[in-house]
Parts: C-alpha cells; sequence; structure tokens
C-alpha cells in the first residue's frame, strides 16, 4: 500500500497569517511610495490605506493566535508586547 503524504511547508501552514501581514505592508507602503515618485497626491487616500492596513494587521493577530506553529506564536507574543508598549507610552506620556 502506497502512502501519500503532502509535504507541508513553512508558508503552507503559515500562510493564515502571513497574506495578511503581506498586504498590510503594502496597504502601508504602496501609497506613500507613490506619492514620493510623483504618481499621485491625495489627502484621503493615505488615511484610508492607514485604517485598511490596521484591519489587516489585527486579522493577522487573530489568524496567529489560532495557528499552532512556533513562528505562528512568537509573532503573536511579540505583537501582544508591541501592543503593551505601545499603550505604556501613551500612558506615561499623559502623566
Amino acid at each position: 500500500m502506497i502512502s501519500t503524504q503532502e509535504k507541508t511547508g513553512f508558508f503552507a501552514d503559515n500562510s493564515g497569517w502571513i497574506r495578511p501581514l503581506v498586504a498590510a505592508l503594502i496597504l502601508m507602503v504602496g501609497p506613500k511610495m507613490a506619492q514620493t515618485f510623483g504618481g499621485f497626491s491625495s489627502d484621503y487616500l493615505i488615511p484610508i490605506c492607514s485604517l485598511a492596513a490596521l484591519v489587516a494587521v489585527v486579522f493577522a493577530g487573530f489568524k496567529a493566535r489560532m495557528t499552532y506553529t512556533l513562528s505562528a506564536k512568537i509573532v503573536s507574543h511579540l505583537a501582544v508586547l508591541a501592543c503593551l508598549f505601545l499603550l505604556a507610552v501613551q500612558f506615561f506620556r499623559s502623566v
């Protein structure tokens, strides 16, 4: 009996949270690069893309928490630490 097993790689196991991160990176960097190279100059496109990138990062965080790989756990713990750091900076800035 021949057993056929699919080989799973890093991207196959972690594509659920890597793809939203790549989309967030494109949404954050794309409008600024186009504005730098003289492609367009709109005041409303950068905040809209930033909001969409924030939603993509939050979605990637939820998908990373639901993925049982070491890299997903590391990324999710680093994201929690970054959020706590940003909250601490905001708190101490207001004091």
